[in-house]
């Protein structure tokens, strides 16, 4: 659902400018749906199924409309402080889930878990419509104009079929098929292992640290080795972390390499928000960040759901070596790709910079002969007035004689 509900609706939202009202919307949506789930969970599977599908289809522009924003109010000069904001997401995640779980195991009703779920949104729709920092970025930020429905689609077709976001997002949805082998089978490979529940939150409890240092400093990381630079260090961490993973001999010289989430999530994810930043003008600032989150966490996450699906009954804890490798790919590819995007963007300089010569040398001659020939006029005009003082000089002569 979020490969269909993020683009959709953030495309609605730049649109129509009205992000505020989709995003409480999505928000209101997710809230009712998830709090009928215990009334009607005892009717049909089919009736819950439905109501979960349309609950994620609306709350997956939540977060891509939250990062617009985030990059909006920080401004380009302090885009480098995303990783911060982002940051404090880790840490509600992790203190809210470790709070939420004992309540729930403490709790004889399954459904305190979808009550919960409802206070909290209820919570986040109140602190949402009092925010005046969820609006559109193309009047209030940047003063563009509107546009019409015909250019606003074919602005978004042209850049989704650029050649730059063909390759970003088709790495972006690499390392989403990574993220989704990791997701779907890392408690499956801990249990083949010997694993008990303790290992289980154990690598929970380390993926949810892990990110923090990395989200607090990623401003620093990514200035120094760039967003692009980013993408290859989450690469190279993956074959790590996977490699590490494929080598285990029980679950626990599995934790180790947990820490490797801090790179492979949460410098990558920071990386991609940037560069998908810098891609659309700021009124399509929301639906690049709806594409992104489509991309990823959508068409990536669920193809690594499936197709490690297929490796891991066929091939067990080589899965995670086949991941090693995709990895490794990823690397060389987009690697590859910096390497002659950098050298066109050379010859483009260059050929910039001989037309610049040439203009400046044409100038240039214009210039002298324009020089020569206001010389030329001096000299002829200095030349009459020599020829009139000869013969002003005659007349007065023949004047004195007679």
């Amino acid at each position: 659902m979020i490969l269909f509900g993020a683009p959709t609706f953030t495309a609605i939202a730049d649109r129509f400018q009205i992000h505020k009202m989709v995003l409480l919307g999505c928000v209101i949506a997710g809230m009712i749906t998830r709090m009928g789930l215990p009334i009607v969970g005892s009717y049909s599977f089919p009736i819950v199924m439905s109501l979960l599908m349309f609950s994620d289809y609306c709350a997956a522009a939540i977060n891509p409309i939250l990062d617009r924003t985030t990059l909006a109010v920080l401004g380009k000069e302090r885009e480098n402080y995303y990783g911060r904001q982002r940051m404090w997401g880790t840490i509600a995640w992790g203190a809210i889930s470790t709070a939420i779980g004992s309540i729930v195991e403490a709790s004889d009703w399954t459904g305190v878990f979808f009550v919960l779920h409802g206070v909290t949104m209820i919570l986040f729709f109140v602190l949402v419509y009092r925010q005046s920092t969820v609006t559109t970025p193309s009047k209030d930020l940047r003063g563009e104009e509107e546009v019409d429905d015909l250019s606003f689609w074919g602005e978004v077709f042209s850049i989704i079929l650029n050649a730059k976001a063909v390759t970003f997002f088709f790495t972006v949805t690499l390392f989403g098929l990574l993220n989704g082998i990791m997701g779907n089978y890392l408690f499956i490979h801990i249990r083949s292992l010997g694993g008990t529940g303790t290992n289980l939150g154990l690598c929970l409890t380390i993926q949810s640290v892990s990110e923090i240092p990395f989200f607090l400093f990623s401003g620093q990381i990514i200035d120094k080795i760039t967003p692009q630079g980013g993408f290859l260090l989450a690469s190279v961490a993956w074959v790590f972390r996977l490699l590490g993973f494929y080598f285990a001999r029980n679950a626990f010289e599995l934790l180790p390499w947990e820490l490797l989430h801090g790179i492979t999530f949460g410098i990558m994810y920071t990386s991609a928000v940037r560069i998908a930043s810098t891609m659309v003008p700021p009124r399509l600032s929301t639906t690049i960040q709806g594409l992104l989150m489509a991309v990823y966490f959508g068409l990536g996450s669920a193809s690594g759901a499936a197709i490690g699906g297929l490796l891991y009954e066929n091939h067990s804890s080589k899965l995670f070596l086949i991941g090693a490798l995709v990895a490794t790919f990823i690397f060389v590819f987009y690697a590859a790709v910096l390497f002659v995007d950098r050298e066109l963007r050379k010859d483009y300089e260059y050929s910039k910079l001989q037309e610049e010569v040439e203009l400046e040398d044409a100038f240039t001659d214009e210039e002298e002969e324009g020089e020569v020939g206001e010389v030329g006029e001096e000299m002829e005009g200095e030349s009459l007035e020599v020829i009139d003082l000869k013969e002003s000089s005659k007349e007065e002569d023949t004047i004195d004689k007679v």
